[in-house]
């Protein structure tokens, strides 16, 4: 889909002072299957020009986040002055190497300016499973796909269940 068109479901589901923005060096757009149904589905990273100046001794910047286009035409925005509540996933290795998992309500905050990359990871299908035949983690209630936020010393994963979005804490 054209990247206007996508500009223009944006601002028809957000309002006007939402704006697809390149911010980050390697972090413009990615796609990933999210929801579950089979379709690619798209993140953008976005400028919200009606939270500018709310950036304690950055008066000049603007709130920064994702613009999340599912194949259904549902248009999320994570992030740019929003914040979104969701399900915080914790994952550890245990006793044996096992994984655990430690959920709880977690507020994803307003602003995602010090993302640097995206990426995706594989937690339905096939490639799911040689992950977790190889020990990987486990992410409650996943219906896709989860993409991947590299914040430099930080990486987190915010994928779709049925209850809404999960943020996942993947270390440094």
């Amino acid at each position: 889909m054209d990247v206007q068109v996508l500009a223009q479901m944006l601002k028809r589901a957000h309002g006007p002072d939402f704006r697809l923005d390149c911010f980050a060096p390697q972090a413009c757009e990615h796609l990933v299957e999210l929801d579950g149904d089979g379709v690619d589905d798209r993140v953008m990273t976005l400028t919200n020009d009606g939270a500018c100046g709310q950036v304690e001794a950055e008066a000049h910047r603007c709130r920064q986040g994702l613009a999340i286009f599912l194949s259904s035409g549902a248009v999320e925005v994570v992030g740019a002055g929003r914040a979104v509540e969701a399900i915080y996933v914790d994952v550890w290795f245990g006793d044996g190497g096992k994984p655990e998992v430690e959920l709880g309500p977690h507020t994803i905050e307003g602003d995602l300016e010090a993302l640097i990359g995206m990426g995706s990871r594989a937690l339905t299908g096939p490639a799911s499973a040689r992950v977790a035949a190889r020990g990987g983690l486990p992410h409650p209630g996943a219906l896709g796909n989860m993409v991947t936020l590299n914040f430099g010393d930080v990486f987190y994963g915010l994928y779709l269940t049925s209850d809404g979005w999960s943020w996942v804490d993947m270390g440094y």
